[in-house]
C-alpha cells in the first residue's frame, strides 16, 4: 500500500505513469498498513504513518523491512469519521521539530457530534486542525491536542 504512494510521487515527479522503479531504488514493502493517509519521516529515520481510521503508527526502523518494529503513537478513532475522503487528512511536524518543540499538527474530520458522520447534515462531521505532542517515548497524548481550528467544513460528496 505504501507502494503506490511511492509511485504516485514518482508519477507527478516524471510527469508520466511509472511502470518500475527507477535506477537505484529498490521495490520491497516496509510495511502492510491499511489505510495509509499521509507519512513522513522523523529526524531521527522513523516513519510516522496517518491512517484514515485515525491511528498514528511510527515504524522504528523503516530500512529493516518488514521485521521493522511499529508502535501505535496515538489514537483517536473513536472521534474521527472514515465515509469517503473523512479521516486522518495530514500530518506535518513544527519546523523547528526536535529543536525547540515536538510538535505534530494532525488535520482530520473530527465527529463533533457523535458519531454521525454524514455530511451535509447540520449536526454532520467538521474537518479539525490540531497539534499534539510527541514526546521522545514516541507514545502521544490524545489529551495533548490543542485544536487550532475548527469548524472547518466537510466536503459534500
Amino acid at each position: 500500500m505504501l507502494k503506490l504512494v511511492a509511485f504516485a510521487a514518482m508519477a507527478v515527479l516524471y510527469g508520466q505513469p511509472v511502470t518500475s522503479m527507477p535506477d537505484g531504488f529498490e521495490d520491497i514493502l516496509v510495511k502492510d498498513i491499511n489505510h495509509p493517509m499521509d507519512i513522513l519521516f522523523l529526524p531521527d529515520g522513523e516513519l510516522l504513518i496517518a491512517t484514515k481510521t485515525g491511528k498514528i503508527n511510527i515504524l522504528l526502523d523503516p530500512d529493516s523491512g518488514p521485521d521493522s518494529e511499529m508502535i501505535e503513537a496515538l489514537n483517536i478513532g473513536d472521534k474521527v469519521c472514515t465515509k469517503n475522503e473523512q479521516g486522518i487528512c495530514g500530518v506535518a511536524l513544527h519546523p523547528e521539530f526536535g529543536i525547540t518543540n515536538r510538535w505534530i499538527y494532525v488535520y482530520y474530520t473530527f465527529a463533533k457530534y457523535g458519531k454521525t458522520c454524514e455530511t451535509g447534515l447540520v449536526n454532520g462531521p467538521i474537518n479539525r486542525l490540531s497539534r499534539f505532542l510527541l514526546p521522545e517515548s514516541l507514545l502521544m497524548d490524545r489529551n495533548s491536542e490543542q485544536v487550532l481550528l475548527k469548524n472547518a467544513p466537510v466536503h459534500l460528496a
